[in-house]
């Protein structure tokens, strides 16, 4: 049995951090991972500018592979009906970074084992946690448990959480779709260097980014119902092939043929479990999203900058509370954007309403992307801009068409109203008070937040 101010689950980019973040208090801190190799998975690689001011407010340094990379400034969206691209540069020409998973794990990992009070222990697998401040753990290769305690447990092992299972079970976490993510040759060129793209016109969207000079990913999102695609990848290639450019597909093919890609199943699980007692919860410990919004590394980092917040205030209470009221637009914004741009069935004048207000209106891209990256995260903001949006696709619906004076091409008016109706739970979710938020988060899925 040993002693330490702060015990940290998991040292990924998350878990990595909370330890620097709290080293740098003056906490005693041990640090466990379980499988230090797995940080070579396709996970987290775009990061919004937000990660970049968070990790300054750490302390930490960005990875050099990041630096090196010179991608970072924002998006641009091809729609599926081969109208003109629609840039998405984040606001202020601010800049993000791109770099393998592998790269951001080790930099925040080293950093943090770099401070004297960090202690490090790699293949250290956790059996259990206590509310009362007590770890067991199990090192590879020793023949038997270690026990530890801590004023302070901080799980961040991701979705399989022992820390998490020890305040809850997890019966309300839902299978998204199934992510394959390709790796292409560096020398592919993207149709503009700098940005990551989404492709729509396939059963899912399409991710296409430069993760380094050797390196372009391309990101194959396939909805849960069309789950069958994973196991023809001749049947997988030719869903998507209509939504690549002609300069991505034959790259396309041989990555698929390569037998080199890698699956990720994505998951939704509203962030409503924070901690209770001597544990802490932070990153997908607390709860998922999908990634098209690249939110999982910035919701992070902001959950450990309000969780040191409120250790050096000596005050856990506030973290769960504040945590879970500043993580709520955000997930509220990704998980809409993803109803609207990663489900093909949700309903077509809402996305080209979207299109539409991103073309002409700046500001309204800007604002777009500042909740998109958690800089703004005011529901006012969410619920003024999004409203605009589905209000601007019913007046689409009630336009006459030219020949015949028919209603849209989305179908009736009513069944345009009626998915604008069930669209607009996600904005008006997110200006509910407390006490109702509190009671419909934990019930809230991937396709309804109420």
């Amino acid at each position: 049995m040993k002693d330490y101010d702060v015990v940290v689950v998991g040292a990924g980019p998350i878990g990595s951090a909370a330890a620097f973040a709290l080293a740098k208090q003056g906490k005693r801190c041990l640090l466990l991972e379980a499988a230090p190799d797995a940080v070579r998975r396709y996970a987290g690689e775009w990061m919004h500018p937000t990660v970049v001011a968070l990790m300054g407010g750490l302390g930490l340094q960005l990875p050099k592979a990041g630096q090196e990379n010179d991608a970072g400034a924002g998006f641009i969206v091809h729609p599926e009906d081969g109208s003109a691209p629609i840039p998405l540069p984040y606001p202020d020409s601010q800049r993000g970074f791109c770099c393998s998973h592998y790269d951001l794990s080790v930099s925040l990992r080293e950093q943090a084992v770099a401070l004297p009070n960090v202690e490090y222990i790699p293949f250290a697998r956790a059996i259990d946690a206590q509310r009362d401040g007590r770890v067991r753990f199990h090192v590879q290769d020793s023949r038997e448990d270690r026990e530890v305690s801590a004023e302070l447990i901080i799980g961040a092992e991701g979705r399989s959480s022992v820390c998490r299972r020890a305040l809850a079970s997890d019966t309300n976490r839902d299978v998204v779709s199934y992510m394959a993510a390709l790796s292409l040759d560096g020398r592919v060129a993207l149709p503009t260097e700098g940005y990551g793209h989404i492709f729509m016109g396939g059963p899912g969207l399409v991710l296409a980014y430069r993760v380094s000079r050797d390196e372009v990913r391309l990101c194959l999102d396939v909805p849960e119902a069309e789950s069958a695609l994973r196991r023809d990848k001749e049947l997988l290639y030719r869903a998507f092939e209509g939504a690549l450019p002609a300069s991505l597909r034959e790259p396309a093919r041989a990555a698929l043929s390569s037998d080199s890609t890698r699956w990720t199943a994505t998951f939704f699980q509203p962030r409503t479990v924070r901690g209770e007692g001597r544990i802490a919860l932070v990153g997908d410990s607390v709860g998922l999203c999908h990634p098209l919004c690249s939110a999982g590394v910035a919701v992070g980092l902001l959950d450990v900058t309000l969780l040191a917040q409120a250790v050096e205030a000596g005050d856990l209470a506030s973290y769960r509370e504040n945590g879970a009221r500043e993580t709520w637009v955000p997930e509220l914004m990704s998980t809409s954007v993803y109803q609207l741009l990663g489900r093909p069935d949700v309903g077509d004048a809402l996305r080209q309403t979207l299109y539409e207000a991103w073309r002409k209106d700046p500001s309204e891209r800007d604002r777009t992307l500042n909740i998109l990256m958690g800089a703004e995260r005011r529901p006012a903001q969410f619920v003024g801009s999004f409203a605009r949006i589905g209000l601007g696709a019913v007046s689409r619906s009630l336009r006459p068409r030219r020949a015949g004076g028919a209603s849209s091409r989305d179908g009736s008016v009513r069944q345009q109203v009626g998915s604008f109706a069930r669209w607009l739970r996600w904005p008006v979710a997110s200006v509910l008070p407390k006490w109702a938020v509190d009671r419909i988060r934990p019930a809230s899925t991937i396709h309804a937040p109420f």
